[in-house]
C-alpha cells in the first residue's frame, strides 16, 4: 500500500470516539443479524466471516489509497474494541497495584 497512496491525512472524523463506536455498532449489528440468519449452517457461518473480510477489504483499500495506508485501522471495529479493552485492563492493573 505505501507505494500507491496519496499520503494525505485521514479525516478528523475518524478520530472521534462516537464515530468509531458507531462503525463498531454497525458492523456488529450486521454480523449478529447475519449469524442469526444462518440458522446454524456451518457453510453459511463461514460465508458470513468471508463476507465481512471482503467488505472490510473493499473499504480499507480505497481508503488507504486516498489517504494513508493504515487509515482503516483508525476506525476498524476490532481495533476500537481492542483499544478499549486494553485501556480497561491497564486501569484494572493500576487499581490492583494501588490496593496491594
Amino acid at each position: 500500500m505505501p507505494h500507491f497512496t496519496f499520503n494525505r491525512p485521514w479525516p478528523r472524523l475518524f478520530n472521534r470516539r462516537w464515530f468509531r463506536w458507531g462503525v463498531f455498532g454497525l458492523f456488529m449489528s450486521i454480523f449478529i443479524s447475519r449469524m442469526i440468519a444462518t440458522g446454524g449452517d456451518l457453510l453459511a457461518i463461514g460465508g458470513v466471516f468471508v463476507n465481512m473480510c471482503v467488505v472490510t477489504s473493499l473499504i480499507a483499500i480505497p481508503l488507504g489509497i486516498a489517504t494513508r495506508p493504515r487509515a482503516w485501522c483508525s476506525v476498524c471495529p476490532m481495533g476500537t474494541l481492542q483499544e478499549s479493552l486494553g485501556k480497561l485492563g491497564q486501569r484494572h492493573a493500576r487499581a490492583k497495584r494501588k490496593t496491594s
